[in-house]
């Protein structure tokens, strides 16, 4: 997938409210020392037109292209892989129904930080992890807290495993019991 260092990584969908363009604008703004031992993964499926557009974008930010990739399309047993290399898992999103690759991020233990709308608090349920997506420069912020301070990654890790087991099949199966059970009483 050409990745060679770390990586910071987005998965998800490629149109307007995932916000991809204000990830990339953040990313831009992350000091030149914590880029150069990183990349951007944007891992999703793309088609050409969008990829030259983001690829304008990425140079009109100063930045150059080994430093935000495109992966493309990839299979889940590889996106598991991902998940588990990442740095961060970055969810910057205006608008989710539910927020799915923020959940698996965090059921792999991979520090997840993601924007303070939708339903996107709700699945990382943890205030300090989120940010503002109508602002590039608080998700840089919040991703240069994440690549910098290890206490406040290691305390997102050890959270989101935590609260990954608030969404299982398991749970989500005894609540929807409850729920029929209440129903027909």
């Amino acid at each position: 997938y050409n990745l060679k260092k770390k990586i910071v990584m987005y998965t998800g969908g490629i149109d307007y409210r995932k916000n991809i363009e204000g990830l990339i604008e953040a990313y831009s703004l992350l000091p030149h020392d914590i880029r150069s031992n990183h990349q951007l993964a944007i891992i999703c499926s793309i088609n050409i037109e969008d990829s030259e557009r983001l690829k304008r974008l990425i140079h009109s930010f100063g930045l150059y292209d080994d430093e935000v990739v495109f992966t493309g399309f990839v299979p889940e047993d590889h996106l598991v892989k991902l998940y588990n290399l990442a740095e961060v898992f970055v969810f910057p999103s205006k608008y989710e129904g539910f927020g799915l690759p923020a959940l698996e991020a965090m059921s792999c233990g991979t520090a997840t930080i993601g924007s303070n709308v939708s339903s996107i608090p709700e699945v990382i349920g943890k205030e300090d992890a989120l940010f503002d997506p109508d602002s590039p420069k608080t998700i840089a912020d919040k991703l240069l807290q994440v690549l910098t301070n290890k206490e406040f990654r290691k305390s997102l890790i050890k959270h989101g495993l935590e609260q990954a087991r608030n969404f299982s099949w398991d749970v989500s199966a005894i609540r929807s019991i409850k729920a029929l059970e209440q129903l027909y009483k």
